[in-house]
């Protein structure tokens, strides 16, 4: 798993604990859909929240090369413009689905997807 790699750089660095936790992986057959998670236990600082988001980004980039697929955490416009361009640009599709039913954009959209052109 390439983003186990990336946690161990990290534990390597000292951003990290090293827990021996496993990665987390659930395999869902009939839906042909899988989900993998890593526990990253770290001490809150700088550096270390410097480290966890440089590693969110690079799992990003990972996901999004190898077509894993969008994940279930992808919250917000800023992460729903990131794979939208690599998934069929379905947050324009989310932002015109929500715009039918909102067009003032008065529900709460920011933990989602707003109605912003």
């Amino acid at each position: 798993m390439e983003t186990g790699k990336l946690k161990q750089e990290m534990i390597e660095k000292g951003l990290i604990f090293n827990d021996g936790a496993p990665p987390f992986t659930q395999c869902i057959e009939h839906g042909h859909c899988g989900h993998g998670e890593l526990l990253i236990r770290y001490i809150p600082n700088e550096a270390n929240w410097t480290g966890l988001m440089d590693f969110m980004g690079k799992a990003n980039e990972i996901a999004i090369k190898r077509h894993f697929g969008v994940p279930g955490h992808v919250f917000s416009d800023a992460q729903h413009d990131v794979y939208g361009p690599h998934v069929m640009n379905y947050h324009t599709w989310l932002r015109r689905i929500k715009k039918s039913f909102d067009p003032n954009g008065v529900s709460e959209g920011s933990h989602h997807i707003t109605v912003k052109e």
